[in-house]
């Protein structure tokens, strides 16, 4: 008889935390809801290391002289073609100014 007592209180208390489990699910746990907007998505990430260019190219001039003019700041993007210094025309000018002159006395 004790024994038939004891399977009736485990399943009074199996029922009792089943239903107590339905329970809290159903009725007091709120689902997980996200707002859904449209937009960029953004992450920021903080990192430590060095930077390495994909591609190095090794610039200059053909003729020596004096830089008269940079068109571009130090990191900035450049474009195939696009003018990124040039030299100072002054010593150029004087020199075919000189050579103009030699050819008019010949």
């Amino acid at each position: 008889m004790a024994a038939k007592h004891a399977k009736i209180i485990f399943f009074l208390i199996f029922l009792a935390a089943f239903f107590g489990a339905a329970a809290y699910f159903t009725f007091f746990k709120k689902p997980d809801l996200f707002e859904v907007k449209s937009g960029d998505i953004t992450e920021d990430i903080k990192a430590q290391g060095s930077i390495i260019a994909a591609n190095d190219i090794k610039l200059g001039f053909n003729d020596s002289g004096r830089v008269g003019f940079v068109n571009v700041k130090p990191g900035s993007a450049v474009e195939e073609g696009e003018l990124i210094a040039s030299l100072d025309s002054n010593e150029l000018s004087a020199e075919l100014k000189k050579y103009e002159a030699e050819v008019e006395l010949a």
